[in-house]
């Protein structure tokens, strides 16, 4: 059955009246990620931003992998992680060296001022994702954190 005829399948079956925006897990996802930059922002600062802070901590724990074998961990295209990288390279938080005798490829490794960077970033990480736990109801917090890993890691 083609995308087009579950489309207009559904659409028969589903009035307006009846949707509730609310209730869509994709606005959801949507709405709460954009209250967890915010928050990010807030606490963290713009010094580093999340998908940076992200790839330079990944790194920092696996180094000397091509950068599309951090890809998936991530959760970055190879376009985005390109983007990434450079960013970072030029702040001289990573840097790409040249192995194996392929001109083609680089291995990321964390500079030294990148794990000062980490390092100073990673308690007001930890205060952030503490502050966004504290939105969701103690007792719901760890089914929350496993339904998100379940979701993120459906690809």
């Amino acid at each position: 059955m083609s995308e087009r005829h579950i489309a207009n399948e559904t659409k028969s079956t589903v009035s307006v009246e009846d949707y509730d925006l609310g209730s869509n897990p994709g606005h959801l996802l949507r709405r709460a990620q954009q209250v967890g930059v915010a928050t990010f922002s807030k606490i963290v600062g713009m010094d580093i931003r999340p998908r940076q802070f992200a790839l330079m901590i990944t790194v920092s724990k696996r180094p000397g992998l091509h950068q599309v074998d951090y890809m998936r961990d991530v959760g970055m295209d190879r376009s985005t992680i390109s983007d990434v990288v450079e960013r970072l390279e030029k702040r001289g938080f990573l840097e790409r060296r040249k192995e194996d005798g392929d001109d083609r490829t680089a291995n990321l490794y964390v500079t030294t001022k990148g794990q000062e960077a980490i390092d100073q970033t990673l308690p007001f990480v930890r205060k952030m994702e503490q502050e966004l736990r504290n939105k969701v109801p103690e007792h719901l917090q760890a089914p929350f954190i496993e339904a998100l890993k379940a979701i993120a890691e459906s690809d």
